[in-house]
């Protein structure tokens, strides 16, 4: 965490490669940029959020029925979800152990706010989603 260029952002724990690696077993605290406390149970914030089906049958895209027409499922999902991951007092998401059923929820959140904050450094602007015009945000699954 020491150094993060976010010192303000939100801390998640990442594993950073494959934690049946011996030397990747423990996952490490990132910082990404959105502040502590503006990243909401799920975790969700104002580009992304993470939602977890239950009863998901298909990936979104196209699909056919049963009678094998063809569906184009598209975001958001509308059916159960699971419980979100909640952050802490502070705002953080980072106190959430790896064996909780919701770490899964906010590694996601957390790797793909990374990886976004990385690419935006780099081009030194926000990248906007490409189906920005038919969608607010994005939806993990």
């Amino acid at each position: 965490m020491e150094g993060s260029a976010f010192k303000n952002g939100t801390r998640f724990r990442l594993f950073a490669q494959a934690p049946f690696l011996k030397a990747f077993h423990r996952p490490e605290i990132v910082v990404v940029s959105p502040l502590a406390g503006s990243v909401g149970p799920g975790p969700g914030d104002d580009r992304m959020y993470v939602v977890d089906p239950i009863g998901k049958a298909f990936a979104y895209g196209l699909a056919e029925n049963v009678r094998g027409d063809p569906l184009y499922l598209m975001p958001p999902w509308r059916g159960d979800v699971f419980p979100p991951a909640f952050p802490d007092p502070d705002g953080h998401f980072d106190h959430i152990d790896p064996d909780d059923p919701t770490f899964e929820a906010a590694h996601l959140f957390g790797s793909v706010r990374f990886t976004l904050d990385v690419w935006e450094k780099y081009f030194g602007h926000p990248i906007t989603w490409h189906f920005q015009r038919d969608l607010d945000r994005l939806e993990l699954v």
